[in-house]
This record gives structure tokens, sequence and C-alpha cells, in this order.
């Protein structure tokens, strides 16, 4: 079943509040085949609009509420409200009811013929002054005329958009949006729809003047560059008008000419070129008041409160619609997710940070370790995560909590548990309430990083107490990185911990010199990770199967296979990754087939073999060539490809019987990608 969104701004609109929902739930119910959901955004309303829609999302859970903690806008709110869509297209609407619900219906249906943006135009505009209907018209004529973008004239943000035109809006890092001219600057199918333009249902409008003239300053420095052009043209234009009046001069003294001499003539040339200077320096002040506005990162607005919105977290026990509406907040917010990353040491944090900044995200580190003992441990610990943390430029917050008489009051009954009864549950829950004191959107911990810890109770404790504070927990299996976390750490000359952190697992660290004894103390040994090995294989036809899962054809892969080395990443005994190698002159060679089983898939363990065959290989050759799939490329520029002049057209469809499919693309061009071996870029 599909969904519609529909996202409504309000500013002190208690007059109108419930009539807007009225007519709106009514249009929505009347939709046959679709869900619905009306996300109302209090723009720091200080009347009895929010305790008003408060009282309708009691009543109809579809409905759900963001509040501001002050005003910060109207495209704000709209922004917001965007961000927190679930539906599979969106509509945006004001609260006065001068943008009819009705219309609604029409923009779906134009929607369902294949239309991307539908956007409202105004015919008619009634209840609007001569004035303010004179000031629309002229700025959508001076803004058309200087964007380099064509936006609609006679419309405003009403209008219904895709979910595919909403993620890419969304993922848009700039603060001030001028969004009607994003809409229109993105592209895709768009059509427009005509309607009458009721008068406000109640009260007055809440766009005065200035916040007009603030839009429409947005909406002309935000998407042109011309009026520096204009003003660059005027000053060369009255620099030639300035050297024909010197030349007309100096004629006209040599013949002696009459020359009328006049202070007005003077004046009105100073206060000329006065003005265009000073309106010169306006506009380009405008310009870095908005570069200066964006190089603060502040957030373009403040949620102090969200009522009826779902937690949706990553973990298994999820249905699959819970799991894309998280992936969708994931990719949305991708770029400007607030990230509160618990860290119990520097040589744990090392991996996940890198892993973590390859997506795009930048955590902030969060020590909060009250479990460690005796102090001097806890001391270096900390000590070290703070250079560190200082020395690769993140930010980092510091939890001061020895905690050594709380630590035994909570564990000493039950010391068998106490990694799940107090150690993990006191510094998630600490790190999720910081989180939701500061506003960040996730949270997560460098404890997923260690084979050592029960990784399970780990990820379903970070879940639970993720519903309780009304956040997400960001889930990562960081183990396959372990040992690149570590054997960097050792080359940075971190601080490495020879216990997990409290008194406790020091004893233990001594009995399991004796694993009987260990046992029968502490009820279970510490699990061993399984040892990683790349090895050459010589056996190579005994693989065509798996290589088959990412060549489909015997007689390509039987072309390349007899002249290259091929590699398995192995676990103890068991088959992980295999990779095929081909030297193509002295110095280069190409990975002609790399593969995971695929029970081992999206681990990272392609990465690792990779990585190992990269450092081997770079004592003899100098570059790595790959030939790979438009959908492939993102994974090798991670691992340090920079893009190759070749580029075999059509590759998939001369080379192959049947057509490829990698992911939901058709292969047709072969992309080359280049390493250079002697750099350490992954």
């Amino acid at each position: 079943m599909s969904k519609i969104s529909v996202v409504i701004p309000m500013y002190f609109e208690e007059k109108v509040a419930n009539e807007c929902y009225n007519r709106t739930v009514e249009v929505l119910n009347s939709l046959i085949g679709y869900d619905y959901e009306i996300v109302f955004v209090n723009d720091g309303s200080k009347d009895k609009t929010l305790e008003i829609l408060e009282g309708i999302a009691k009543e109809n859970s579809k409905v759900k509420v963001i509040s501001f903690s002050r005003n910060f806008g109207h495209q704000a709110a709209v922004t917001a409200g965007l961000k927190e869509t679930t539906g599979d297209a969106v509509v945006i609407m004001d609260a006065d009811m001068q943008d009819p619900p009705e219309v609604i219906l029409e923009m779906i249906n134009l929607w369902e013929q294949g239309n991307e943006v539908i956007y409202a135009k105004r015919k008619k505009r009634n209840g609007e002054t001569v004035f303010k209907l004179f000031t629309a018209k002229m700025f959508y004529k001076i803004l058309n005329g200087l964007s380099e973008v064509d936006i609609p004239k006679d419309t405003g943000d009403f209008r219904l958009a895709d979910r595919k035109v909403i993620d890419v809006i969304n993922s848009l890092p700039e603060h001030n949006k001028f969004l009607r001219g994003l809409f229109s600057w993105v592209g895709f199918k768009q059509v427009p729809l005509e309607y009458e333009r009721k008068e406000r249902y109640a009260g007055k409008t809440k766009y005065t003047l200035k916040k007009m003239l603030k839009l429409a300053s947005d909406g002309i420095v935000g998407f042109s560059t011309k009026p520096f052009k204009i003003f660059g043209g005027l000053g060369v234009t009255l620099i030639l008008i300035s050297i024909l009046l010197l030349i007309y001069g100096i004629v006209a003294y040599v013949a002696k000419l009459p020359i009328i001499k006049g202070w007005t003539s003077i004046m009105v040339t100073i206060t000329l070129l006065a003005g265009i200077q000073l309106t010169a320096i306006w506009v380009i002040s405008e310009y870095i008041g908005r570069i200066y506005d964006e190089s603060k990162n502040r957030p373009q607005y403040i949620i102090d409160k969200k009522i009826n919105f779902k937690v949706y977290f990553y973990g298994e026990n999820i249905t699959e619609e819970d799991k894309k509406i998280a992936t969708r907040f994931v990719e949305a917010n991708m770029n400007n997710l607030k990230l509160l990353m618990h860290t119990c040491c520097a040589p744990c944090s090392v991996y996940c940070i890198d892993s973590l900044r390859e997506e795009g995200i930048e955590p902030t580190i969060y020590w909060f370790n009250p479990n460690i003992h005796p102090y001097m441990e806890y001391k270096a610990r900390r000590d070290c995560l703070k250079e560190y943390t200082k020395s690769i430029e993140i930010e980092a917050i510091f939890e001061e909590e020895y905690g050594l008489d709380k630590f035994c009051e909570n564990v000493i009954g039950d010391l068998k548990n106490r990694c799940s009864n107090y150690c993990y549950k006191v510094r998630l829950e600490q790190t999720a309430k910081y989180a939701k004191e500061k506003g960040y959107d996730t949270f997560t911990t460098t404890l997923l990083v260690s084979p050592y810890q029960k990784h399970e109770e780990l990820k379903a404790l970070g879940e639970e107490i993720a519903k309780k504070y009304g956040l997400t927990f960001l889930y990562r299996d960081f183990r396959p990185g372990f040992r690149e976390g570590q054997t960097k750490a050792r080359e940075l000359g971190l601080y490495m911990q020879k216990y997990c952190g409290c008194v406790f697992s020091e004893e233990m660290r001594y009995y399991n010199r004796n694993p009987i004894q260990a046992r029968a103390t502490n009820g279970y040994e510490i699990p061993k990770e399984p040892r990683m090995q790349v090895k050459k294989i010589e056996n190579k036809e005994d693989y065509i199967d798996l290589l088959l899962e990412a060549d489909p054809s015997k007689d390509m892969i039987h072309k390349y296979l007899n002249d290259s080395d091929v590699y398995a990443l192995k676990k103890e005994d068991e088959l992980i990754s295999i990779a095929v190698i081909l030297p193509i002159s002295r110095k280069t060679l190409e990975l002609k087939n790399i593969v995971t089983k695929e029970n081992y898939r999206n681990k990272g363990y392609a990465k690792t073999l990779l990585k190992s065959l990269c450092g081997s290989y770079k004592q003899k050759y100098d570059r790595m060539l790959v030939g790979t799939t438009e959908n492939n490329i993102p994974f090798y520029v991670k691992q340090g490809f920079d893009k190759y002049e070749k580029t075999i057209k059509n590759y998939f469809i001369d080379n192959y019987d049947e057509e490829i499919i990698d992911g939901d693309l058709v292969c047709t061009d072969m992309y080359y990608y280049s390493k250079d071996l002697k750099k350490n870029k992954s």
C-alpha cells in the first residue's frame, strides 16, 4: 500500500488548526488504497497551537507533531517536516486554508500518471492586497531574470513530490534553503496544476514585509550570481564614461571651448558613484553573509518535542517496512547525521572511526567508563584517547567518573553476569541519555568491534535503550576490522590495554593461563577469534563455481584464469573470499575477479583480502587496474582506486550471451579504475 505524507508548518494558527486538520484528514480518508500521515510543524508558536496539535495527535496516531524551541521560519519548518516523512509521495501545504486540501486529490492523480513533482500554480489569488500581488509578480520576474534556473511564476510551496525527489532535497547540505527554487533546480518530471487560491480561513498572514524581503533575498542570493556581473558591467561602463569625459575635457581645454562649471554635476556624479558602490557592497555582503552562515554549520532548527514518531532502529528483529524506513532515514540524513559513539579506549576506536568516516559519518566520541579499574589503568586509557582524538581532529566528550564504589555495589552479587547486567547497560544508558539531551540522532559503541564481547547482547541492549530514549541505535558489526584496527593502533604507538577493564577481568587474565580454573571460576571462556589467512591457490578449477557468482561466464573466466594468480582469504580452514590477479605488464597488475561467499558478504572481507594483496604486490608492481560495473565503482573508490582513462563501451553486451544485471542496473560498459600501489590511500 502506498503512503501519502502531508507536511503543514504552523505559526500562531490556533484559530485555523482544527479546520486545517479536519479538511485534510477528510481528503486523505477518501483515498482508496493509500495510507497517510500528517506532519504538523509548530514553528515556535506562543498561542494554543501546540496544545491543539497535541490533542489532535492523541486522537489520531497518524498525526505527527514536531515542535521547535523557537520560531525558525517557514522554510526551516517545511525542511524539518520533509526530513521526518516516510511516505511514497509528500505534499507540502500551508495551514491557513488558502491552499485547499481538496487539490491533493488532483495532485495524486497526476502523480499516478508518472509525474514526479506537481506544483500548484495560482490562477487567481483571493483576499490579497494590490501591494502583495504586485510585489509577488515583480519578485518572480526579477528572480527568473537573474537565476540560471527557471522557477515557475505564481507558485508557492504547495506541491506534491515523489519520494526520490524528497530524498534528493533532504540530502542537500545548505542551511538557508529556498525550497521552491530547490525543487526547480533538482529537475525530474514536473507539471503545473492550476488552482484558485482562497482567502485565509482565519487570522492574519504571518509573512510580514520583513519576512517576504528575507525570502526574496534567499531566493536571489541562493540561485544567482548575476548581481555580481551586473555591478561589474556598471563599473566598466562608468570607467568608459569617465575616460570619454576626460578626453572631452582635454579637447575642450586645448580648443578653448566653453566648459560649464557646476556644482550640481559634480554632486550628482559623486552621489551616483557612491550609490552604485554602496549597492554593490550590499550585494557582496549578502553573499559573504551567506557563506558565513554556512561556515558556522549551526543547525537550521532545533526540535523541542516530537509526538507520535515511531522509533526506527537497526537490528534483525524488525519488519521489512521498518527496515526500509530506517534505511531511508539514514540515507536522507547521512551528511548531517549526529552520531554519539561511546568509546571504551583508543585502540578499539581506530577501526570504528575509520569505517564510519568512509560512510560519510563523522561521529562524536563519548568517554564514559566507570567500570575501568584500577585508577592508573582508567587514566592511561582516558589520556591516550584524548591524545588520539586530538591528533585525528575529531570531537570528543569526556565524562569523568571513576566509580569504583558504585561498580562494586552493582556487580558483587552476580560477578558472572557483570558485563550484561551492569557494564554494558550503565555505559550505553548514559550515552543514550546524553545523546537525547544534546540533540543527537543516533548512538553506537566501539564495544561492537571486539570479538571478545557479547556482541548479540550488546546489539539487543542498544536497541532496547534506543526505544526508551526515542533514538536510533546505529548498529554496525565492526568485528571484521578488529585486527586491522589493533595493528594500526600499535603502529601509532597507542596504549594497548591487557584486559577488558574491570579488576575481575584483570584477575581472569591470569586465570586464563589455566582454562579449567577459568571456567570453574567465571562460568565461561573468552572466545578466541579464528585466525585469518591469505593463501595462494593452486587448484584453480575447484573454485569456478564461486567465481561464476561475480563473472557468470565460464568462457570469460578461462580466458584469464590460467595466466592469473588466485588467492583465498580463509578463517582457519573455511573459505571466505577469493581474488584473481593477472600480471599484464612488468609493473602493472589487473584484478580480474573478487568474490565473497554469500554468508560472509557485506562484512568487509573483500576489502581485507584486497588490502592484503595490494600490500603484498607493492614490492614488485607499481599499479593495479580493475575493470568494473557502474554499481561497484564506490567500493573501489573507497579502497583507493582512481578513475582510469580506459572505458570499454558495450563490453557486457558484446561478450556475454545473456543480460548482466548488477544490483538493479543492467550492465553495458566496463569502467576501468587504477590504484597506485606505492601510495597508501586505503
